[in-house]
């Protein structure tokens, strides 16, 4: 017997765009960068510094590869200053540095108005050689006052969908013989950054609509936990209400209050009080829109707390769970919120896989361990378990094996999972049920 499921083959637009968006440009930057080699085979008459640029940006990527052609191009051409910018989102005049190079060093990343610069110009499209005098001709420019500046280059970055996505630009000291960007193997190297920052824009709007289906799948989780949040919110306050009731009964009995008691009670309302509080705090923090955050955490720590979170669901349906967890176990960097947003989707399926066993085999296991330089955690159940010919496509978006399901938990959760450097997979049990296991780098220094 298996899983009922429920196929729906639609994606989800705005993901697979971006997806495909995202193939597309590594296409773009691998078409590139074999140009680059063809440039290099052809390039016999060309200095071999040239050649040496190549060779120093060929295995670079993203911010990587950024830094690396702005240090070639400096220490190559002799300049003072090169950089290259991205344009800023709802602000046409402000770009950011993605990479400086300052006088033989890499220099702190900034953000600048372009007015009365002559960037001002690239932005908008036009490329701008000025071969000196550059401070008198941009006398408002506090930047080339700073960097003592004679000549100017840039050149804008133009998408192969001819959007601007930021510029070039190269400042020195020196008059200027010639346009930098003018040089054939420089403009295969502009190409593949405007690439490059094509591609990590598109990554950003792909990881903030993950960000968002995560709020979504946590709200919606947090209002199908309600009944049980109720249930363990309701305990500290009821117990608030009888210690306070015990304390003004001692109160009003004649005679001076036994002074003990009354402390002890009212340190039972205050226990009460801090726990009912400290699960306010993991429910609004669940539910919370915030942006990523690496928070040093001890998964043994969370794996309790989120047990504790669907503690009275498990109750409810005569589930038992089983906590196996190695001592002093590695810290790990991590999202703490987004970790244990993984957590209770996996553990939440393992409860419903097994709701309709029999009584005495409505368990899981919930395992963590270090694997040499890893955690894995492991959420076991001995429900029905899988049909083998969709266990590949469990973690696609909108699969699912629920007549009442989204389709949308394991997608968020292996998106989540792989964001930290980790991974999520699932294994039929050699006996019976399924094993969800993910695993995330540990920090031994921290254990």
């Amino acid at each position: 017997m298996s899983r009922s499921h429920d196929l729906n083959p639609t994606p989800e637009p705005q993901n697979v765009a971006l997806d495909s968006e995202i193939d597309r440009l590594r296409a773009r930057v691998s078409d590139l960068e074999g140009q680059l080699q063809r440039a290099r085979g052809e390039s016999g008459g060309e200095p071999d510094l040239l050649r040496i640029m190549a060779e120093g940006t060929s295995r670079a990527f993203g911010a990587e590869f950024f830094r690396a052609f702005v240090k070639n191009v400096a220490e190559l051409f002799r300049v003072r200053h090169v950089l290259i910018t991205e344009m800023l989102p709802n602000e046409p005049t402000h770009v950011r540095t993605l990479a400086h190079w300052k006088v033989n060093q890499f220099g702190d990343q900034f953000e600048y108005d372009v007015r009365w610069c002559p960037c001002e110009a690239v932005v908008r499209g036009e490329p701008a050689y000025h071969a000196s005098r550059v401070r008198e001709l941009f006398p408002r420019d506090r930047n080339l006052v700073e960097m003592n500046a004679e000549s100017y280059c840039g050149v804008p970055l133009v998408t192969s969908g001819g959007n601007m996505v930021g510029h070039f630009a190269v400042i020195d000291d020196r008059p200027m013989e010639q346009p930098i960007f003018e040089l054939s193997l420089v403009q295969i190297h502009l190409a593949r950054a405007a690439a490059e920052l094509e591609r990590k824009q598109v990554e950003e709007q792909l990881r903030v609509h993950r960000d968002e289906l995560a709020h979504v799948s946590r709200a919606s989780t947090l209002g199908e936990l309600a009944a049980g949040i109720a249930h363990e919110l309701n305990q500290p306050l009821a117990a608030i209400a009888n210690y306070t009731s015990a304390a003004i009964g001692m109160l009003r009995a004649d005679g001076p209050p036994p002074l003990d008691d009354l402390i002890e009670v009212l340190e039972g309302a205050d226990g009460s009080a801090i726990r009912a509080s400290e699960i306010v705090k993991r429910l609004r923090a669940l539910v919370g829109r915030q942006s990523v955050q690496d928070d040093i955490v001890d998964l043994s720590v969370l794996a309790e707390e989120t047990v504790g979170l669907i503690r009275a669901e498990l109750d409810s349906q005569k589930v038992t769970i089983a906590l196996d967890l190695e001592p002093e176990l590695p810290l790990v960097t991590a999202d703490r919120i987004q970790i244990q947003q993984v957590l209770l989707n996996l553990l939440r399926n393992a409860r419903e896989a097994v709701a309709e066993n029999d009584l005495d085999d409505r368990k899981i296991t919930l395992r963590i361990r270090s694997i040499e330089e890893r955690i894995e955690v492991t959420v076991r159940d001995r429900g029905v378990g899988l049909d083998p010919s969709i266990l590949d496509r469990i973690f696609d978006q909108f699969f699912t094996t629920k007549s009442d399901g989204m389709g949308m938990g394991l997608s968020i959760s292996r998106s989540i999972i792989e964001s930290h450097g980790g991974r999520l997979w699932a294994v039929p049990n050699p006996d019976v049920g399924m094993s969800f296991h993910f695993t995330l780098l540990g920090d031994r220094s921290r254990s």
